[in-house]
């Protein structure tokens, strides 16, 4: 391993991995999760475990690599969905803002977890992805997955709320157009609430396949247990 080599080290027994950036000074720059970009010894970014370098077919060169990563330490903008730490590292080493295991993990579920950002803290959302990624649960990753599938049916339900109210106003503003034919105004509104409420749509649909997903493992785990 040597400066600017993009660094990985397994977390929670290999479910997940984090990512960091060599500094080649026996320091690494990487995204503590949910707090901020660090410069931490080798030792404290490693824990003991074994670290890879992952290897990339385009990369920048080395000074790019580590004039990218120094400049952004000490950044407080952590999210695990848009700026995690395979994110920073990503962009540090090929000019690219993207986490490769969300990204098969959304293929792998099927399920738009990217769109659920703003429904969810950083911590639900990592809680759901080590349920989803699970075959079996045991009894305390059901009792997680049950904590979850009541925090998520009580953001659907206020998503439906909001998703009738928004229905309400769109008829309102299109009655209001066919009897007064004031165009513009009341035109902009009610598209805007269109957008809005297509979004909603969205966002319960992939609730309801989240709902879906525990239900089925939770069920499944069940019998095995039996």
């Amino acid at each position: 391993m040597v400066a600017a080599d993009h660094l990985v080290v397994p977390r929670y027994q290999g479910i997940f991995h984090h990512h960091g950036i060599d500094l080649g000074d026996g320091t690494v720059a990487h995204y503590l999760e949910g707090r901020e970009i660090l410069k931490s010894p080798f030792e404290d970014f490693s824990r003991g475990l074994q670290c890879t370098t992952i290897q990339h077919e385009k990369s920048l060169d080395k000074k790019t690599t580590l004039n990218r990563a120094q400049s952004r330490i000490g950044e407080q903008n952590y999210n695990l969905l848009f700026n995690n730490c395979e994110h920073f590292a990503n962009w540090c080493k090929i000019g690219h803002h993207r986490s490769n295991q969300l990204e098969r993990l959304v293929q792998l579920s099927n399920v738009s977890l990217l769109g659920l950002g703003s429904l969810l803290s950083n911590s639900s959302i990592s809680r759901l992805i080590v349920i989803l990624r699970k075959e079996v649960l045991d009894q305390k990753s059901k009792e997680v997955a049950q904590n979850l599938f009541c925090k998520i049916e009580k953001i659907t339900r206020n998503l439906e709320l909001e998703l009738n109210s928004n229905l309400k106003k769109t008829r309102i503003y299109y009655e209001e157009n066919l009897s007064h034919s004031k165009g513009n105004i009341n035109t902009f509104r009610q598209n805007k609430i269109i957008t809005r409420s297509q979004t909603i749509a969205d966002q319960i649909s992939s609730l309801e396949d989240i709902k879906q997903r525990i239900s089925l493992l939770v069920k499944h785990s069940d019998g095995k247990s039996e």
